[in-house]
């Protein structure tokens, strides 16, 4: 389950959805009871074995739900107590572990970008060239824009010019 989702719900909302779809289903059962009692024409007969086949498996489904909620939140309870130590304390708002684990993980998520951040700048950092040391003899010495006129240069200087 995603954590943030978990951390937005609300139990009391969560519990009120799903005895509102059996309350649902249990006045959708009396309106067919009182179709069956006043239809007399087939189609109404096909309209009611149908519904009823429908609220058969609507009812099964509701007390799988119901089953799968009180399951959950028993879990819900069971890692309160584990990671909180009282869940007693947290009976009102049984999902408020999730909030604290989201936040945890975002603090987390936010932490592990900034060590990233300083892992990437200490590579670049020891993976840079050291070409502004002065203290090391340039690779090429003809290319470093001084040039070192020896005799020979003179003395051919000296012919072109003439």
């Amino acid at each position: 389950m995603n954590v943030k989702k978990a951390a937005a719900m609300d139990s009391d909302v969560l519990s009120s959805e799903v005895a509102k779809l059996a309350s649902g289903i249990t006045k959708i059962t009396e309106v067919l009871k009182l179709n069956e009692e006043i239809a007399l024409k087939e189609s109404s007969w096909r309209f009611s074995e149908s519904m009823n086949g429908f609220m058969k498996k609507a009812e099964e489904e509701i007390v799988m739900l119901q089953a799968q909620e009180k399951a959950a939140l028993s879990l819900v309870k069971e890692i309160t107590e584990y990671f909180h130590g009282n869940s007693a304390k947290e009976e009102a708002r049984p999902f408020r572990i999730f909030m604290v684990v989201r936040d945890f993980l975002s603090i987390l998520d936010h932490v592990c970008k900034e060590v990233g951040k300083i892992n990437e700048r200490t590579i670049c950092i020891s993976v840079r060239p050291m070409a502004s040391n002065p203290t090391l003899p340039p690779v090429f010495p003809g290319l470093t824009g001084r040039h070192h006129y020896s005799s020979s240069d003179d003395d051919e200087k000296a012919k072109l010019s003439n």
